[in-house]
């Protein structure tokens, strides 16, 4: 299989409000979008969220189990932009052992979006 591209698509009931955060906080750009169905271009390289309307029998997502990763070159600028923005922030950004520095916000469905850039690794992590 040669894969030319991936895209994570999510059933939710307000596709909209969906759309609405990705792009003003996300900088998302929208590729496709009809009355029950948007795909949303991330970044210049390539990745893609779609978010879709529950039709028929298409299961239903309830915001649990799911993070989305958003790696970015400074995440306390980031912090300080989304903040003025108007978007609830549980707590600033904190140094991780494991080697990234991280803060976590929610998307309208509940998945949770943790936004970081890398920083060093702690020497006891390191041996693990």
């Amino acid at each position: 299989m040669k894969i030319k591209g991936i895209s994570t698509c999510f059933y939710t009931s307000d596709v909209a409000a969906c759309r609405m955060f990705y792009c003003q906080y996300f900088s998302a750009h929208v590729m496709f979008e009809c009355d029950w169905y948007v795909v949303l271009a991330m970044n210049e390289a390539g990745a893609e969220l779609c978010f879709m309307q529950p039709q028929d029998d298409s299961p239903r997502h309830n915001g649990q189990g799911v993070m989305l990763n958003v790696h970015v070159d400074d995440v306390d600028g980031e912090y300080v932009r989304l903040q003025q923005l108007g978007l609830s922030v549980a707590h600033p950004p904190v140094s991780n052992p494991w080697g990234d520095r991280s803060f976590t916000v929610s998307d309208p469905m509940g998945n949770r979006v943790y936004i970081y850039s890398l920083c060093d690794i702690s020497p006891e992590f390191v041996h693990q």
